[in-house]
């Protein structure tokens, strides 16, 4: 959400942080009306490694691309 007031959706930066994530090999989809939310499927047998992993390079995407606009 770009703005909590007008609740405007963020539609383009969720395609850039989806973006950024499958450059470095997380493959996350983005789902809803106007594709501004993150949908995740993990496998029945990940590790806590994998899970940490996957949560460090999105968090590293929303980062960047929060501090580009």
């Amino acid at each position: 959400m770009k703005d909590r007031k007008t609740k405007a959706p963020a539609t383009a930066e969720t395609k850039a942080i989806l973006k950024k994530c499958q450059e470095r090999g997380l493959i996350i989809m983005s789902c809803g009306p106007l594709y501004n939310v993150f949908r995740f499927m993990f496998p029945l047998v990940i590790t806590g490694e994998e899970l940490t992993k996957g949560f460090d390079i999105l968090e590293d995407a929303i980062r960047e691309v929060n501090a580009t606009t």
